[in-house]
């Protein structure tokens, strides 16, 4: 049977990776703040605010830009050089693309770290997306709309190749690490579960193959409420994000596999 988002959540906490809500949750209020204005910017512009935007936004929060940053970049939350200012991502968005273009309905397209951060993104920001990216194998182009929480790819029979534990993989350090470096390189749609095996015996890594409905579902645990105000609960008791209104809809049709607030 494949391992529900509850039981994926739990897997790669204990490999080092827990969800972000979790990761920032015991850092001071200002920073969660930055945090998630950090977010927004690249919500809205998709790029990252520039370091004078980030001083200012330190400044009028009562925080130290580069002990900030420093500790955003220590929880796994952002990309960046605390010293310059200088932002690279903050997950689920990267500056440069790495093959995973979400494209929003108002005309805006962001770049993703990942699959499922790209399938995150839609219950994020609550509102539909076409993502765009392509075979690690084949180069084949892949397609996925978004529409009212359903996930609609092309072709039908796409997965997305899901790593718990990165260490083993070709050329890995054998440590947590960040990320952007060490996990996000290695969870990509496929455009069959047989490019995703053949891709998966070159990186000599073991990945869990999800259908695009239990990626949609997984993205939204992970990243669906990264904007709600700091203020807030940062997730539910399981470990999930409290998706707010936006619902995905069941794996397979089955009420008991649909996150709902």
């Amino acid at each position: 049977m494949d391992p529900t988002v509850e039981e994926l959540l739990l897997q790669r906490a204990a490999a080092g990776f827990p969800i972000p809500a979790r990761r920032r949750h015991g850092l001071p209020a200002p920073i969660r703040e930055l945090h998630r204005r950090v977010l927004g910017h690249f919500a809205a512009t998709g790029e990252p605010p520039p370091p004078a935007t980030l001083v200012a936004w330190a400044t009028e929060l009562g925080v130290g830009l580069q002990d900030a940053l420093g500790r955003l970049v220590e929880a796994d939350l952002v990309e960046a050089d605390p010293t310059t200012g200088e932002l690279a991502g903050a997950y689920p968005f990267v500056a440069n693309p790495r093959g995973h273009q979400v494209h929003l309905t108002g005309g805006l397209t962001v770049q993703a770290y990942c699959a499922i951060d790209a399938l995150g993104i839609p219950a994020m920001l609550d509102q539909d997306a076409t993502i765009t990216s392509h075979d690690p194998l084949t180069g084949v182009p892949i397609t996925v709309e978004v529409r009212d929480g359903r996930a609609h790819p092309m072709p039908a029979g796409v997965v997305v190749g899901y790593v718990i534990d990165h260490r083993g993989a070709a050329g890995d350090a054998g440590d947590a690490g960040q990320a952007a470096c060490c996990r996000c390189p290695l969870i990509n749609f496929h455009v069959s579960p047989a490019t995703a095996q053949s891709w998966q015996q070159r990186q000599g890594v073991r990945l869990e193959l999800l259908a695009i409905p239990h990626a949609l579902q997984l993205g939204a645990a992970v990243f669906g409420d990264l904007l709600r105000s700091p203020d807030s609960a940062d997730q539910d008791p399981s470990g999930a994000a409290a998706t707010a209104s936006w619902t995905i809809a069941a794996r397979g049709g089955r009420p008991d596999d649909s996150l709902t607030p």
